[in-house]
């Protein structure tokens, strides 16, 4: 099988043979070719030189393949964060995306290896272990799923992270297509009816002792779990993250990390939908797990990448729940603040709020301690872009009374970004919002000498 793989990019092939043949090689950078009978695992070893400077070593698993059809097996992630963080990373390609059409397999197996699961754990145990290293195991959405479902097998103490997880993969968009060419003699799906055939899923997996989901009850004691969840992943949030989180619902920004028992989570605001969470948080995170750090201390620090410097920990009721979602004052107009059209304001009667985005006041002047001002930020952007693109509605926002409403935002974000490092993230944005407003006053002379707009001026060349 190995002629038909292209190892061209990672140096071509260190090893092939069983994993009782691996136990005995040294472990250098390369691509690992392990046997399993006549199904065959690809692993790469990356940065093996950081492996005596670390108690830890990482293995990363893979989210879905990205531009599979310009692509070849097998499929590795981690190099990037490995040379950030500066650790050995161990990375798996899932066999599954192996086979023609399949994107994302989960690390759960196919009809040619329904022990997949147990094979993948037993080999990272034996890796670790003769290395005398502790495990840090890791990935985002479908490799954060495969991160936890993996961990129920471990017989041995690990740290477990996962980013954006799917929890049950059967609720996931994508797991029709998977059932159907991973299982194609099971009869278990087919790409039309696979709704109708998920109870026969279910049973199939459970009958085969493959881990298809994962809930909270199912954590294992010798694990520290971690959990980073995007703010605004709306599929996720409604439902995958409530089997790890039962108390979801509840949440606000205002408690957007916590931990419970050996689970630790944070909900953040790294952008919209399923987006990723940021190289540096992911970088700060892994750094302090491979140095042994606890995931309650890790989130604890994480919060200060949001939070204001030398703030007061006691967070303050937030008026958002979780995804970030207000009501509008003077409507009954619940609105996600990440995601909104000109339209749901025409349709509340509520236009005027959009003109000088009223609606974010409720959210400024609050206590510093929660996310509020990252969602203030998030709905400027949203806001803006609709602005670019509805050329009709932009005499109407030239108003003098929506024009100092909106400075008056943009100037209290100018006092407050210093104080959260996250901001930094979104520094070139409102550096763009600033000078767009700047340029429109000046165009249609609305007088820019209030103390407000010599703030925004001033941001502006400190920015530049």
């Amino acid at each position: 099988m190995s002629d038909r793989l292209d190892f061209t990019d990672w140096g071509g092939l260190m090893f092939s043979g069983s994993s009782k043949d691996l136990a005995l090689q040294e472990i250098k950078d390369g691509i690992y070719e392990i046997l399993f009978g006549e199904n065959i695992l690809y692993m790469r070893v990356i940065n093996s030189k950081y492996l005596s400077q670390t108690e830890s070593i990482c293995v990363c698993l893979n989210a879905a393949i990205s531009g599979r059809e310009n692509k070849t097996p097998p499929y590795f992630s981690g190099e990037g964060i490995s040379n950030s963080v500066g650790c050995c990373m161990i990375s798996f390609s899932d066999p599954s995306t192996h086979i023609q059409g399949i994107d994302l397999g989960w690390y759960v197996g196919n009809e040619k290896w329904l022990d997949f699961q147990k094979d993948l754990v037993n080999l990272i145990e034996m890796i670790t272990k003769n290395l005398s290293k502790s495990l840090v195991i890791f990935g985002g959405s479908g490799g954060g799923y495969a991160s936890f479902a993996l961990s129920r097998l471990f017989s041995q103490k690990a740290v477990v992270i996962g980013m954006n997880p799917q929890f049950d993969i059967s609720l996931y968009p994508s797991c029709n297509n998977y059932a159907t060419r991973a299982f194609p003699n099971s009869n278990i799906s087919d790409f039309d009816n696979f709704p109708q055939k998920i109870s026969k899923w279910n049973a199939f997996f459970l009958r085969n002792n493959l881990i298809t989901s994962f809930t909270h009850s199912d954590l294992n004691p010798l694990c520290d779990y971690l959990l980073l969840q995007n703010w605004n992943d709306t599929h996720h949030l409604r439902l995958h993250t409530p089997l790890i989180l039962p108390g979801l619902e509840t949440l606000s920004l205002s408690k957007y990390y916590g931990t419970n028992n050996n689970l630790s989570y944070f909900i953040g605001p790294w952008g919209d939908r399923h987006s990723v969470i940021w190289k540096e948080h992911i970088v700060l995170v892994l750094r302090m797990a491979i140095n042994g750090a606890l995931s309650s201390q890790i989130i604890e620090k994480l919060s200060t990448e949001f939070l204001p410097i030398n703030s007061n920990q006691n967070h303050s009721l937030s008026k958002i729940k979780i995804p970030p979602k207000i009501h509008v004052e003077g409507s009954d107009y619940e609105m996600n603040l990440v995601r909104f059209t000109f339209e749901q304001f025409q349709n509340n009667d509520i236009t005027e709020s959009f003109f000088g985005l009223d609606f974010l006041r409720p959210l400024l002047n609050v206590e510093r301690s929660n996310l509020e001002l990252f969602a203030v930020v998030a709905s400027l952007q949203c806001w803006f872009d609709i602005i670019q693109k509805n050329k009709q509605i932009t005499e109407e926002i030239w108003k003098i009374d929506y024009f100092i409403h909106r400075v008056s935002i943009l100037c209290y974000l100018c006092q407050e970004f210093p104080s959260r490092p996250a901001m930094k993230k979104h520094q070139l944005f409102l550096s763009q919002i600033i000078q767009f407003h700047l340029e429109e006053a000046d165009n249609r002379s609305i007088s820019t000498d209030s103390k407000q707009c010599v703030v925004l001026k001033n941001y502006l060349v400190q920015f530049e």
